[in-house]
This record gives structure tokens, C-alpha cells and sequence, in this order.
């Protein structure tokens, strides 16, 4: 029984990951640019 919630679970997760991935890598890219600028600065 918690095999299947785990798998369902772990199934809607790479589903979720997939939609969310570009946006994620966005956001990454920009706190990696961010952290350039900071280092910069310094």
C-alpha cells in the first residue's frame, strides 16, 4: 500500500517537475547572475 502512494507520489512529482523546470531554470539563472554581480561588488 504505501509502494503505490510512494510511486503515484513520486510520479506526480516528475510530472510537476517537468511543467515547473523552465521556470525553475529561470529563476536559477537569475540568483546565478545575481550572485555574480554580489561577488562584483565585493
Amino acid at each position: 500500500m504505501m509502494i503505490e502512494i510512494g510511486s503515484a507520489f513520486f510520479f506526480y512529482l516528475e510530472v510537476e517537475t517537468e511543467r515547473s523546470s523552465e521556470k525553475q531554470l529561470c529563476l536559477l539563472l537569475i540568483q546565478v547572475e545575481a550572485c555574480k554581480e554580489n561577488l562584483l561588488r565585493m
